[in-house]
């Protein structure tokens, strides 16, 4: 299985990093769990530098199917036990 967060576009990196920490939270996932994919709006000065991100794939800009901007996507490779 597969998660995706999506994150709302914002002009600020340390945003960013606030709602994909927030998201994680959400998920019970811990800070650092490193994503499968990572889909970045390279437009935010700084988010590149952040070092939250695995699989990182630059993009000029992102939008959700309803067209609105992005900041991140990010995909988890979701495993569960069937014990």
């Amino acid at each position: 299985m597969q998660t995706v967060v999506m994150v709302k576009h914002t002009g600020s990196a340390t945003e960013v990093s606030t709602r994909i920490e927030g998201a994680l939270a959400t998920l019970g996932q811990e800070k650092g769990v490193p994503s499968s994919a990572s889909y970045i709006d390279t437009s935010i000065p700084g988010i590149s530098n952040l070092e939250i991100f695995a699989g990182l794939v630059p993009c000029r800009s992102l939008w959700d199917g309803q067209g609105r901007r992005l900041a991140a996507v990010l995909v988890f490779e979701t495993y569960y036990s069937t014990l």
